[in-house]
């Protein structure tokens, strides 16, 4: 990895342990990484250093402004890279790969793709439910389990990512099914019934 991207991966670290959101925590930005690096090794013409600079940087803006933290964080990391005397191409590049990545947007390049699906992927992170759970985040939860019907066929743009979904989902729904939280018990059945 060049020495601006390293340097960028370790800011964007650095600036994730300031989100104050257990949904969005430094665990959940290494488990988008991590999913978004899987993708990538189905796309050849995809620079998996670009990719992971994007991953770590996707949700910093949420430190600024959690409406519009897309954005803001496709800013934030533009500038960050800019400042490094990155190539205007390959900030743009790190810039549209994060600014769509909501649940309700369409990226416009095959890097904001990935970063989107494997953002949305990490809706069935048994370790982001674990955290949510502890940290009484039902909302979050809850606006989880409203989409989580839709995401293999809706909200998952990628073949590999739903491949990487049909992987992941029988796990995720052991540990639904044998959690005895009490804060998902009104969840439970909305999380299991849409899968039969």
């Amino acid at each position: 990895m060049r020495k601006e991207f390293k340097e960028a991966v370790q800011e964007a670290k650095r600036l994730n342990f300031q989100i104050d959101d257990s949904a969005h925590n430094f665990d959940h930005t290494e488990s988008v990484v991590g999913l978004a690096l899987k993708i990538t090794k189905e796309y050849s013409e995809v620079d998996p250093d670009l990719i992971q600079v994007a991953g770590w940087w996707h949700d910093i803006g949420r430190i600024r402004n959690n409406e519009e933290h897309e954005r803001v964080s496709a800013e934030i990391a533009r500038d960050f890279l800019e400042k490094m005397k990155v190539e205007r191409e390959v900030c743009e590049k790190v810039y549209n790969a994060i600014v769509f990545h909501r649940w309700s947007m369409s990226p416009e390049t095959i890097e904001g793709e990935i970063i989107r699906d494997a953002d949305k992927l990490d809706f069935i992170s048994i370790k982001r439910w674990a955290f949510c759970l502890e940290d009484n985040n039902m909302k979050v939860l809850n606006d989880i389990s409203i989409r989580l019907p839709r995401l293999r066929d809706e909200l998952l743009h990628l073949e590999i990512s739903r491949k990487i979904y049909d992987e992941k989902i029988n796990i995720f729904n052991k540990f639904i099914e044998k959690s005895n939280h009490k804060n998902l018990y009104h969840l439970k059945s909305k999380i299991l019934n849409y899968e039969k």
